[in-house]
């Protein structure tokens, strides 16, 4: 009971932290879709990525932007160079020495190829995939793409 509380509580800070702009790691991902099933916004970056920065600075940043993303998806940004392990979906996915970049870049990506940043990804609520796209998208390209797609 306690511990059924405690992750209700957790999962309700979540939620509202998640209007204040938060984006979601792939490790939280699958507990926030039990409490809600909701399309799922996925944001492919890299540190080096100068792109993904003009895109967070110019774009995500914005009070108008975040409650968009905040009232239709679960945003969830992934680094493609992630050292990171994340359960999901019952599986474990890696940054493996096999491999450049991480797992999961490369299974959104659905390419054997290097994946590409910046890359958007939208998913249904059964997480199916919707819309892929990898470019650099300017603030109101991504509130056409966010309208488009939702």
């Amino acid at each position: 009971m306690i511990k059924t509380s405690l992750m209700f509580g957790l999962l309700l800070l979540c939620l509202n932290t998640q209007a204040q702009g938060r984006w979601f790691n792939f490790g939280e991902l699958d507990s926030l879709r039990k409490v809600e099933e909701r399309p799922v916004l996925v944001f492919l970056e890299a540190e080096w990525c100068v792109y993904c920065k003009k895109m967070k600075r110019e774009a995500f940043s914005k009070a108008d932007i975040q409650e968009e993303i905040a009232a239709r998806f679960w945003p969830v940004l992934l680094d493609i160079e992630d050292p990171q392990s994340y359960q999901f979906n019952g599986k474990l996915y890696s940054n493996t020495s096999e491999l450049k970049y991480h797992q999961l870049a490369y299974l959104l990506t659905q390419q054997n190829e290097e994946p590409i940043t910046p890359t958007f990804a939208i998913f249904n609520k059964h997480f199916n995939l919707q819309v892929f796209v990898q470019k650099y998208l300017s603030r109101k390209d991504i509130k056409a793409f966010l309208s488009k797609h939702y």
